[in-house]
Order: structure tokens, then sequence, then C-alpha cells
């Protein structure tokens, strides 16, 4: 009962396998062994189905992906380095400035991109994904390195996906990486917010 607490979970950038498995026994001691397993991903579908946010940051939105079933697909899996290479660039966004999770962001904003993501909305449940923000449709190089950008423009960067009563927010990069790219820390801290909000309308108006 995640949702009786709280009302936003994040999960940092980390691989799929290891946020569900961990460690194996003996890799290190006992209390830092072993991953969230399938009761943890049940409760985490759960927890969002019953009203919660789920924010989940470049490589965990695999897991997310995995685990909770989003209409969405990395275009970028598969690619060799040969194909698309990005390992520490910005890149520039086209952000849809009329979303709530957008709040106070520009309509063109810089991310810091490391060999992250991209996403492509599915046709069969479409009507459930916002694009948020897209990699540019031209220039999408600000400044750095991309080999084949052409894998990456115009394709989504951060979605929020309808499940339930709550919403899944995958970004392709890290909004916050080593506390640096101000610019994109919204992409964080509004659904946090906007989470919190909603928790505190529905206590108010009598229900979870």
């Amino acid at each position: 009962n995640l949702r009786a607490t709280f009302d936003t979970i994040i999960l940092p950038s980390d691989d799929a396998k290891a946020i569900l498995d961990g460690h194996a026994p003996g890799a290190m001691p006992a209390e830092y062994v072993g991953g969230i397993g399938p009761e943890g991903a049940a409760a985490l579908e759960a927890f969002v189905q019953a009203g919660g946010t789920l924010v989940a940051i470049d490589e965990a939105a695999e897991f997310a992906m995995k685990a909770l079933g989003p209409p969405v697909r990395n275009v970028l899996a598969g690619l060799r380095n040969t194909d698309f290479y990005c390992p520490g660039s910005l890149l520039r966004l086209e952000i849809d400035q009329s979303a709530a999770l957008t709040a106070g962001l520009p309509a063109e904003q810089a991310a810091f991109f490391v060999n992250g993501r991209a996403f492509a909305v599915e046709p069969a449940g479409a009507d459930r994904v916002r694009v948020l923000a897209r990699y540019a449709r031209t220039d999408v190089l600000m400044s750095g390195w991309i080999t084949g950008a052409s894998h990456i423009a115009g394709q989504a960067a951060v979605v929020e996906v309808a499940l339930g009563k709550g919403r899944i927010v995958l970004t392709g990069f890290g909004p916050q990486f080593r506390g640096q790219p101000h610019g994109t820390f919204k992409f964080l801290f509004n659904p946090i917010l906007a989470s919190a909000s909603d928790g505190a309308e529905a206590e108010a108006s009598g229900g979870n």
C-alpha cells in the first residue's frame, strides 16, 4: 500500500535488471543484496493505479516500460554505436508548454544527454500518452558530439502516461544530472509538485 504513504516515487537511472534483481547473494553484505523483485514491481504498478506518480529517469525508463507496460518504446534500443552514439552532449528540446508538468519551462531548452533514450508512442494506447518534450526536429545538437542524429530528431524525450488514477513520467535523459542542468530540473520537480497537489485534493474530498 505505497500510495498510503507516498505521492511520488522516483527511480534514478539504473539498469532494469539491477532494479529488479539487485546484487546476487554473497556479492556484498546481506542488507545490500537483491532488488525489488516481482512483488516490488507489482507494488509500483498498484501505487500508480491508485493515483501515485512514478518518475523513471533515463535508464530506469527501461524498467518502467517492461514492468508497467506503457504504450511507448525506446527507438534507440538495439542500435550499434556506429549507428547512434551520443556520449555526453547538449541536445535541443522542443517543449509542450501547455502541459501542467512543463509549467515554467521555455519552448526550447537544452538537455544533457548521455547515451540516453528516445521514445515513440505506440498507436494502441496513444490516447493515454502525452509528449511533454521532443528532441528537436532539426539542429538537435547544441554542443558536443552525436552520431546518427536522424534516429533521435523529432522523437519524444519526456512522456507522461496515464495509468489508472495515476501517471508514469519517463525521461530519456537525466534532468538532474550531477545537480548541474538547472534548465531541466522542472521535468523532475513539476511531477513531484503536481502529485502532492493531487494527493492534497483527494484528501480534502475524502478520497485516497
